[in-house]
C-alpha cells in the first residue's frame, strides 16, 4: 500500500502536475489525520474501559467492606442488649450482698466494643477519583457521607468510650480495696463500694451514655451501609442485594406471630410517671409497630424476639417475651424501661 502511494506522488512530480500533487498531499495529510483520530478513539476507549474495570472492581471492593461492617456491627448491637440489662440490675439495686459475696454478679464500665470501620475500598477510590466514570458519579456524595461525615462521629464515640474506660479502670487502683482485686478476694470495703457507693452508679450511668451513643451511631450506619450496598448493586447491574428492612417475616419461625401482635398493659417499672398504660403491637405493610402516646413506631426485628427502634437516631430495644411468654420488654434509655404483660 505504501509503494502504491509512492509510486503515484512520483508520477505526479515527474509529470510536473503540481496542482493535482498539492491535491495529493492534502488529501494524504487528511488520510494521516483520520488514521492518527481513530487510533486515539481507539486509545481512548480502552482507557475508558480499563478504567471501568477498575472502579468497578473497587466499588466491589468497597461492598465487600460493607458487608463486613455490617457483620461487625452485631458485635455491637450483642454488648448493647448485655450492658443495658446489666445496667439496670446495677442502678435499681437488684444485687444484694448475698450476690457480691458469692460472685453472682456483673460489672460494666471497665470494657468496651468500638466500631471499627473498614475503608480499604474507599480509600482506593480516593486514590482513583479522577478515573471514576460518569454512571457512577451519583454514587460519590453517598460515599463521602458514609466514610467521611458519618465515620467522623463514630470515631468521636469510639475515643470517647475508650477514654471514659480507661478511666474507669485507673480509678480502681486508688480504692483502698485495689489490693484485695489483685488478690481476687471480694472484701467487705468492695462490696460496700458497688451496694452504696453514689459514685459506682454514676460511672455506670456515664458509661452506659457513651455506650448508648457507639450503639445508636452502629444502627445508623449499618443502615445507611444497607443502603449504600443496594445502590451499588444496581449501578453495577448485580442481583447481589441485602433486604434493607428484616420484618417479623424474617424470623425463620423463632416467634409466632399471633404471640406479639396486640394490646399490652404496664406491668412493672422504675419510671412510674413516665409510660403510657397500655400499647399496641400491631402488623402494617408488613412491618412491625409500637404505638404509644408518642406515635407508631417501625421496629426491625434483630435476633430471636429482640427488635430495634427503625428510627436512625436512637438504640431503644424492644424483647419479647423477656422473662415468659406474653411479656414485652422495652428499654429507652440507660434507666428508663418498663415491662408490659399482654392483655388475655
Amino acid at each position: 500500500m505504501i509503494k502504491f502511494f509512492r509510486k503515484i506522488r512520483q508520477s505526479l512530480v515527474t509529470e510536473n502536475k503540481l496542482s493535482k500533487y498539492m491535491l495529493y498531499a492534502i488529501g494524504e495529510i487528511v488520510l494521516v489525520v483520520i488514521g492518527i483520530l481513530i487510533a486515539l478513539g481507539i486509545n481512548n476507549r480502552n482507557v475508558q474501559r480499563i478504567n471501568e474495570e477498575k472502579i468497578t472492581s473497587i466499588l466491589k471492593e468497597i461492598q465487600n467492606d460493607l458487608m463486613k461492617d455490617i457483620e461487625y456491627s452485631k458485635r455491637i448491637f450483642d454488648y448493647q442488649i448485655y450492658t443495658d440489662s446489666i445496667a439496670k440490675l446495677i442502678l435499681n439495686d437488684k444485687y444484694t450482698y448475698s450476690d457480691y459475696k458469692n460472685r453472682n454478679y456483673r460489672t460494666i464500665g471497665y470494657n468496651y466494643r468500638d466500631f471499627k470501620i473498614i475503608t480499604n475500598g474507599y480509600d482506593n477510590l480516593k486514590r482513583n477519583i479522577d478515573n471514576v466514570p460518569e454512571k457512577y458519579s451519583s454514587i460519590i456524595n453517598d460515599l463521602k457521607n458514609l466514610y467521611e461525615t458519618e465515620k467522623s462521629t463514630i470515631d468521636v464515640y469510639n475515643e470517647r468510650i475508650r477514654a471514659t474506660v480507661y478511666k474507669n479502670i485507673d480509678e480502681v487502683y486508688g480504692f483502698n480495696w485495689a489490693q484485695d482485686l489483685a488478690k481476687r478476694i471480694m472484701s467487705e470495703e468492695r462490696i460496700n463500694y458497688f451496694l452504696n457507693d453514689a459514685h459506682y452508679k454514676t460511672m455506670v450511668i456515664k458509661y452506659m451514655n457513651d455506650r448508648s451513643n457507639v450503639f445508636a451511631q452502629c444502627k445508623t450506619y449499618k443502615a445507611n451501609a444497607i443502603n449504600l450496598h443496594n445502590k451499588i448493586s444496581k449501578l453495577l447491574n448485580s442481583k447481589d442485594s441485602i433486604p434493607e428492612n428484616v420484618t417479623y417475616s424474617s424470623i425463620k419461625g423463632s416467634m409466632n406471630l399471633n404471640d406479639v401482635l396486640g394490646t399490652y398493659e404496664l406491668k412493672e417499672t422504675v419510671n412510674v410517671d413516665y409510660w403510657t398504660k397500655t400499647i399496641e403491637i400491631s402488623e402494617k405493610e408488613n412491618q412491625l409497630v409500637f404505638s404509644g402516646e408518642e406515635g407508631d413506631i417501625d421496629i426491625l426485628w434483630y435476633d430471636k424476639s429482640i427488635f430495634v427502634n427503625k428510627r436512625t437516631y436512637n438504640g431503644n430495644l424492644f424483647i419479647f417475651n423477656r422473662s415468659k411468654k406474653g411479656e414485652l420488654y422495652i428499654s429507652l434509655d440507660t434507666n428508663v424501661s418498663a415491662t408490659y404483660e399482654k392483655k388475655k
